[in-house]
């Protein structure tokens, strides 16, 4: 098995497929490298931050329990997060809403050990993560955003409208380079089968219209040996059927009993000949 026997046999479908395949590779490559490491580094540093600050209020709360409204109140003013502290809870339920961002899950089992702790969004991307410590339920809620880039899909959806700009830009320009090289190839094709096309000119790339120039030139050497060989083979027709006349005038003329036939038939085989050499 080769390789060109899976690809397409026409001029035009394999420059398409040059310009496709390379874009393809180069937008999956690009597409999967930003998921597995820009964006999941970002993901991993949101959730590290937010498991940080979670940290950070319930130490504050266990040391000093006094600042604990106004520790609470600056993260609501600051728009970074609600933070709740029910005591004396003793079982977590889950929020309502979806699972998200196992970042944030790792990030919460190494600062909160021994700790259970659980994690939901709700469709407005209100995140809630309630982590039950031995003395009651800490409770913070916050946006989707502060965990999680949740607008990734755009760097798609411009990565690919953008490879599809390229990819129209670049059919549109190589459409013209094409257009004139299957001019050639027809041209030729009926210059080779002695059709004349008045209205073919070069055009295209400096390369194209170099050789379509050398087909013109081509064709005119061609026709114009055609023409020398039909002028000799007329003349030396001419020449040949003069003597031919002669002789079957002088055998049209001879004595009855004089056997003329096998002349006469060497002179129409002769005849024949010369017809034939200028067909």
């Amino acid at each position: 098995m080769r390789l060109r026997d899976y690809t397409p046999r026409g001029y035009n479908a394999r420059h398409i497929l040059i310009l496709v395949v390379p874009m393809m590779i180069f937008v999956v490559s690009m597409t999967l490298y930003f998921f597995t490491t820009h964006v999941q580094q970002v993901n991993s540093r949101l959730s590290r931050a937010v498991a940080d600050e979670l940290a950070f209020v319930n130490d504050e709360r266990l040391s000093n329990p006094q600042i604990w409204a106004e520790l609470t109140d600056g993260f609501r003013r600051s728009s970074l997060m609600d933070v709740t502290f029910t005591p004396g809870v003793k079982t977590l339920i889950k929020p309502d809403g979806e699972a998200c961002c196992d970042e944030l899950g790792e990030e919460l089992r190494t600062r909160f050990r021994g700790a259970s702790w659980t994690y939901r969004y709700r469709p407005d991307d209100l995140l809630t993560v309630r982590i039950l410590v031995p003395d009651g339920l800490l409770e913070a809620k916050m946006d989707r955003k502060r965990v999680i880039i949740i607008n990734a899909h755009i760097f798609i959806v411009w990565t690919v409208a953008f490879s599809i700009f390229l990819l129209v830009t670049s059919y549109l320009f190589l459409r013209n380079q094409v257009r004139s090289i299957l001019q050639l190839a027809w041209a030729a094709d009926a210059f080779g089968r002695g059709e004349d096309v008045p209205n073919f000119k070069p055009s295209g790339a400096i390369e194209v219209r170099k050789a379509a120039r050398s087909l013109i030139r081509m064709r005119n050497r061609i026709r114009r040996y055609a023409d020398q060989r039909t002028a000799m083979l007329a003349g030396v027709s001419h020449d040949l059927r003069t003597p031919l006349a002669r002789l079957k005038l002088e055998l049209a003329l001879a004595p009855k009993d004089y056997d003329t036939g096998p002349a006469k038939k060497d002179i129409d085989e002769m005849e024949r000949m010369l017809d034939g050499y200028l067909a």
